[in-house]
């Protein structure tokens, strides 16, 4: 019967009337505690090395600048970060020896 209640925390109680007293409370009013969720940790660019986004180039790129990848169409880049909105670090799928800056417009996401 509990397990329609997916979403409840572990270490929690359960049921109707529950009240975060003791060492639950963590010093805080128990009613701002329930209806506040705790703030999120700030972004890491790093937490896409956890899953790889990948994408897959539309064009041939042929870098400017040492610290650009040079990429053919249909190669498949592993993103490893963002340099900013238009410009993305990565570095091609089984090669990581090539890496560098691409610009987001030349590549589609993989579904």
């Amino acid at each position: 019967a509990d397990k329609s209640t997916p979403l409840m925390s572990k270490g929690q109680p359960r049921g109707p009337g529950v009240e975060l007293s003791g060492p639950d409370a963590l010093g805080a009013p128990s009613n701002a505690a329930a209806l506040q969720p705790p703030a999120p940790m700030p972004r890491k660019s790093q937490t896409t090395k956890l899953k790889p986004k990948r994408v897959k180039a539309l064009y041939n790129c042929v870098a400017d600048n040492p610290d650009e990848l040079t990429f053919s169409e249909g190669d498949v880049i592993i993103v490893d970060g963002e340099e900013d909105q238009e410009w993305w670090i990565g570095h091609i799928d089984g090669d990581p020896s090539r890496k560098g800056a691409f610009p987001v417009s030349f590549v589609h996401f993989i579904a």
